[in-house]
């Protein structure tokens, strides 16, 4: 926001302008009137300015803007030396009497002016003094007086220095080496960082560039010599330390958000007439310092065609010329259908063809443009992951779960905890740099924490036998993307506790075993008509006691989609987790967990298939299997012997652990859809795939 003075503009426009046309042509422009207040006889308005548009934050900037709207805009309304008339006088910076040492990356440009024999007994003219008044600006003496005035009316930051108070004669801009500790011209002390830019003498700190000056070296009724400072800081240097600090000034306010260091000499000097025509004195020295390249020409090339596409206008290069030459854009090359400019030096939000663009637009008139239908030859790409999120969230909640939504962050010593090494695929380490708490410092790569915690605190609440589910995201790193992080849409399940409570009829609670878990993975990938394939994990904080069906080794099983790894499942080890945690002491039945990646789900088309009208053959068979062999590999056997094979059931597994063998009982079905079967054609094909089983993995049926 920007308050201005409707006299104070009257005056540099040189002209009676209505309240009404002034506020309609700063709403046309792009500028929104927030509030008008009657103050001391004068209009004081507010408008909203963008942070792109520093320029506007004086009351020249908006002078510029009531005259640019004009048909006929007077161009000398950007020459700042068209307002006043000051001392041309060279900068010569090796006689500056003091001696200025600036360090490269403090700023673009570091102008001042000595002034010496001043008077400060003086009295503020009273029109300055008024002013200010209705800015709320308390009047402190004559020099600091006009140096607010300047600033508003140009928007220019200065700040006064009374020499005779620095130690040496020596001035130092400079990055801060070390942290310390100054008091500011309001009596409040300033806490300097290390890397915050200062101005300083050999005796410390004398001002926080951008922010605000120290007590040490301000100006009072008895300065006699001073120096002013007009300087342009870094931007982003300025505006960390004023929120670290808490410390917000008129000047840092326009720090932060650009100063134009083409007329920060040009200031200095309007600053230092204004002293000594009300307070007398001698100007004996200017001192300019500029980066390099900091006056360097911003040329911006725009197509016409680009123009009248992105406006829906039919403007010729002629007619933008004319729009954006009452902006201060001045054509210095025409060739084809493009046009060369030259943005003015106090607009520092032109960097691209489209900023230009925008000017056109305003010269133009947003009131004059058309507005059109759009016009687009648009094809319906369906969204393949939130399509399959809301498939999921169906399934799971026809299944009766609850969904939950968790926060992204986990403690930072989880992966420690759960034994996931960098070479696991469970593992992350995208750390936040400024945390919460240690409790959530990382961004997790899993959801099992987080799914954990929430089913340990509705135990705590008395809420049991419950399948929760998350729909949310992953976070780890991966060089393949250009931030070198990759978010990955997961879904999570976690099941304990009975899943049919005893009562009438039931003499016993139905707890939720591992097999419900394995049975909801196949309801998911069932309904998009999708195959998967499970091998043994190495999920460390997974039990496996349930592994018998892969090895004695296996710690959870992986989900494998198109040979890639999709994600993993198996029965959740509470004493590993117990560390972070704690109440899933709670619980005191088993945990089943699994991990599913979206973006491995793709619907496929589901043919329709009519079952057979002849019967179904149901037999099963007790088969004593070695325990390094897997289900999955006696099951494919089976399958492959056959072509009216229709379906193969693991009905159940027993046998001693101290043993190298137990017993695996499958029931397979049989069926043709042409015919019915022979008992001779099921008993070859169990001739054939029981005496391969045998040869190749050693399995044999139990007597």
């Amino acid at each position: 926001m920007f308050k201005f003075s409707l006299d104070w503009v009257r005056g540099l426009l040189g002209e009676e302008s209505s309240l009404n046309s002034i506020l309609d042509i700063l709403c046309l422009q792009g500028f929104e009137v927030k509030t008008v207040e009657e103050i001391n006889g004068d209009q004081v308005i507010t408008i909203e300015v963008k942070a792109n548009r520093p320029d506007i934050l004086s009351h020249i900037g908006v002078a510029r803007e009531i005259t640019s709207f004009k048909e006929f805009a007077d161009v000398s309304v950007f020459d700042i030396s068209s307002y006043y008339e000051f001392d041309n006088t060279k900068p010569n910076n090796s006689e500056f009497p003091v001696s200025v040492k600036i360090e490269e990356g403090t700023c673009e440009r570091f102008s001042a002016i000595m002034i010496e024999g001043i008077d400060n007994h003086a009295k503020t003219p009273n029109f300055i003094k008024k002013r200010l008044e209705i800015f709320g600006v308390n009047s402190i003496n004559a020099i600091v007086d006009i140096s607010n005035y300047v600033m508003l009316e140009m928007g220019q930051p200065t700040h006064i220095y009374d020499l005779d108070k620095i130690s040496n004669g020596e001035i130092f801009v400079q990055k801060a080496k070390k942290e310390e500790v100054f008091l500011t011209l309001t009596g409040k002390s300033f806490e300097v960082k290390v890397g915050d830019i200062t101005i300083r003498d050999n005796l410390g700190v004398i001002c926080m560039a951008g922010i605000i000056g120290s007590q040490r070296v301000e100006v009072d009724e008895d300065s006699k010599k001073i120096m002013i400072e007009s300087a342009v800081f870094e931007k982003t240097a300025v505006r960390v330390a004023s929120k670290r600090s808490k410390i917000s000034t008129p000047a840092s306010f326009r720090f932060e958000r650009g100063v134009n260091a083409k007329a920060s000499l040009d200031a200095a000097r309007i600053l230092a007439k204004k002293i000594v025509e009300t307070c007398g004195g001698k100007i004996c020295g200017i001192f300019d310092y500029k980066c390099k390249g900091l006056f360097k020409e911003n040329k911006i090339r725009i197509r016409v065609p680009r123009v009248n596409l992105v406006l829906g206008t039919y403007l010729i290069k002629s007619e933008i010329t004319k729009y954006i030459a009452k902006y201060g854009f001045v054509c210095c090359n025409d060739s084809g259908d493009a046009l060369e400019v030259l943005a003015p030096h106090f607009r520092l939000d032109i960097d691209s063809e489209i900023d230009v663009i925008e000017e056109v637009a305003r010269g133009f008139g947003y009131n004059r443009i058309e507005p059109t239908n759009l016009l687009a030859d648009t094809a319906y790409r369906k969204n393949e992951v939130y399509s399959a999120l809301d498939t999921i969230r169906n399934i799971m909640v026809g299944v009766g779960a609850d969904e939950v939504i968790t926060y992204s962050f986990i403690q930072s010593n989880a992966m420690e905890v759960l034994g996931i090494l960098p070479k696991d695929k469970a593992y992350g380490d995208v750390f936040l740099q400024n945390p919460i708490s240690s409790s959530y410092s990382l961004m997790r790569p899993t959801l099992v924490v987080s799914l954990l915690q929430t089913l340990s605190y509705n135990y705590s609440m008395g809420n049991y036998d419950l399948i929760l589910f998350e729909l949310g995201r992953t976070y780890v790193r991966d060089q393949n993307y250009d931030t070198g992080y990759k978010e990955t849409d997961v879904l999570g399940v976690i099941i304990s506790g009975n899943k049919i409570n005893k009562g009438w009829g039931i003499k016993d609670d139905l707890k939720f075993d591992f097999y419900d878990l394995n049975d909801l993975i196949n309801i998911i990938y069932n309904e998009f008509g999708q195959d998967f394939s499970v091998l043994p994990g190495e999920f460390l904080f997974l039990n496996n006691e349930k592994s018998a069906l892969f090895s004695s080794i296996c710690h959870g099983f992986e989900i494998n989609v198109e040979g890639k790894y999709s994600g993993f499942f198996g029965e959740i080890n509470k004493k590993i987790f117990s560390e972070i945690v704690p109440n899933v002491k709670l619980i005191k039945d088993d945990i089943f967990y699994c991990e599913i990646f979206i973006e491995s789900i793709k619907e496929n088309k589901k043919q329709l298939k009519f079952e057979s009208k002849f019967p179904l053959i149901l037999r099963m068979y007790n088969l004593n299997c070695p325990k390094d062999v897997s289900a999955s590999r006696i099951t494919d056997v089976i399958k492959n012997s056959a072509d009216f094979v229709r379906n193969i059931k693991i009905k159940d597994v027993y046998g001693s652990e101290e043993k190298d063998n137990h017993a695996l009982l499958f029931e397979v079905s049989y069926r043709l859809s042409s015919r019915t079967l022979t008992t001779k054609e099921i008993e070859d094909t169990e001739h054939i795939f029981l005496d391969k089983l045998n040869k190749e993995l050693g399995v044999s049926v139990k007597l």
